[in-house]
């Protein structure tokens, strides 16, 4: 199927641009979050995809290991067999841990941190 930016084969799609409340819809319905990323920080979309009970694979960079922890699947750049069968591992995970990952973001992440570390981040530079 190929129509206005989209492409799938077989199980794999590539969306164009969705608005905040689509994207929200698709990481509900999405099995699996997949971050090829050469370079990141503390990667929010892998965040907003556990927390909609995604199975993540990401690249080992930035702040991926932080946030997976021992959760998920995380493979090096550029290894596609790694990543292939990372995947596919994913793909046939137990739909009981999408519940695990979105545990570990409410867990490790939660809102009043972020604020807090925020305010503490300005204040330091303010000061």
């Amino acid at each position: 199927m190929q129509d206005a930016g989209l492409h799938e084969l077989a199980n794999v799609r590539v969306l164009p641009y969705a608005n905040r409340e689509e994207l929200l819809r698709l990481y509900q319905v999405a099995r699996v979050y997949f971050l090829p990323s050469l370079v990141e920080g503390m990667p929010n979309s892998l965040c907003e995809g556990m927390l909609c009970g995604c199975i993540p694979v990401a690249t080992r960079v930035g702040g991926v290991s932080e946030v997976l922890g021992t959760l998920g699947f995380q493979v090096t750049f550029g290894d596609v067999e790694g990543t292939n069968t990372a995947l596919g591992s994913a793909l046939e995970a137990p739909a009981t841990e999408g519940g695990q990952m979105r545990s570990r973001i409410l867990d490790f992440f939660p809102l009043a941190r972020r604020e807090r570390e925020i305010m503490q981040v300005v204040t330091e530079v303010l000061s």
